[in-house]
């Protein structure tokens, strides 16, 4: 196949380290034992990831072969929402890891720089320009319905199970029989009620 698979690798498995979650040394060796060519590169260097993920293109394009590229880099958040990092991790190294130079953005800004090509003045233009574009996405995707809710019961099964239809059917009994409290949710849904 002529695909290109990443692996993002910020060294934890929720909230397990990545040492204990497997044997051997990261995950492109994996890549090598299904006979991918495989590369490991520094996830937080913009240069390094271009160039890798140029030439695992070429490979695809050139060979029909897939590739896999490995992007180490560190997590310095959460997992996810419901996750709190600082039952596992030490927040001295998140700070630590968090210094301008190691995280990818603040590392590009300082080689731009050094290279003469990005200074202050451009740095916060383009800050504002994105405020604007998220504020003005945020606005936009705020200003539409939601998806209908059957789509939760119809977006992965080409003919839904019985325990999903017979779930689907529960829940517009349910907000049939409880109507008066679900009326107006139900309404910044595509197609209120009838979207179930």
């Amino acid at each position: 196949a002529q695909t290109i698979f990443i692996c993002r690798n910020n060294g934890w498995a929720i909230s397990t380290p990545a040492q204990e979650q497997y044997a051997g040394d990261g995950i492109a060796a994996r890549g090598v034992a299904y006979g991918m060519d495989s590369v490991r590169v520094d996830g937080n260097d913009l240069a390094a990831v271009y160039l890798a993920t140029e030439k695992a293109r070429e490979t695809c394009i050139n060979r029909g072969e897939p590739v896999l590229i490995e992007l180490m880099t560190y997590r310095r958040g959460h997992h996810s929402t419901s996750d709190d990092a600082a039952k596992y991790r030490n927040t001295d190294q998140v700070k630590n890891m968090a210094r301008p130079g190691l995280e990818p953005i603040s590392r590009t800004k300082l080689l731009l720089e050094e290279a003469g090509r990005w200074d202050d003045e451009q740095d916060e233009s383009l800050r504002e320009f994105a405020r604007e574009e998220v504020m003005s996405s945020l606005r936009i995707g705020e200003g539409k319905k939601f998806a209908p809710v059957r789509d939760m019961f119809t977006d992965v099964w080409k003919t839904p199970p019985p325990n999903l239809v017979r779930q689907r059917q529960e829940l517009a009994e349910h907000l049939d029989r409880h109507a008066e409290h679900y009326a107006p949710a139900l309404e910044r849904f595509e197609d209120g009620r009838r979207g179930v």
